[in-house]
């Protein structure tokens, strides 16, 4: 994935949820969810972004999916499983939630992946998602307060580049 193939799958799109892949522990009374966030997924629209923490490098690959996928690393008695968190992050879930640019911090193309050091998704509405793949256990997703974290821990200026995004307003 390029930067201009990202841009145009997702020109005139709308942030419709994001899932986290995990697996239940059925030895929880009641059974638990049990998140493993090395792995998000963002849906736009038809479009659906596979966001994967690059080992401990404190950076995550991009790539195009066709489903949710679930880790191979689980025991036969873990059950795959994944969770939307669209409730929980967007101040409008039930409202059309228009991309109005993508930010990528560090960004390279590194055989057919986009890689990059952050990303933050910002909203016609003003709402910012944005996503620090330094976490030790993979990857955390916040907003404003996070990317200061983020931007606190670094220890050079990173570099940033948007991708602006059309808006359909009514």
């Amino acid at each position: 994935m390029s930067p201009a193939e990202l841009e145009a799958k997702l020109m005139r799109g709308v942030f419709s949820d994001m899932f986290i892949p995990g697996f239940l522990d059925q030895d929880e009374t009641p059974v638990r969810f049990c998140a493993l966030r090395t792995t998000l997924y963002i849906e736009s629209g038809d479009s659906l972004i596979e966001l994967r923490a690059v080992g401990t490098t404190g950076t995550m690959a991009l790539t195009w999916a066709s489903s949710v996928g679930t880790s191979s690393d689980l025991d036969e008695d873990m059950l795959a499983a994944a969770t939307s968190i669209r409730q929980q992050i967007l101040n409008d879930a039930d409202g059309r939630n228009e991309l109005s640019a993508i930010r990528l911090w560090n960004m390279d193309v590194r055989d057919g992946e986009l890689v990059c050091g952050a990303m933050q998704l910002d909203l016609a509405n003003g709402q910012q998602i944005f996503i620090d793949p330094t976490y030790h256990f993979g990857m955390r997703v916040g907003g404003s307060e996070q990317r200061a974290i983020w931007l606190e821990n670094q220890t050079s200026s990173p570099a940033e580049r948007i991708i602006q995004l059309a808006s359909e307003r009514s």
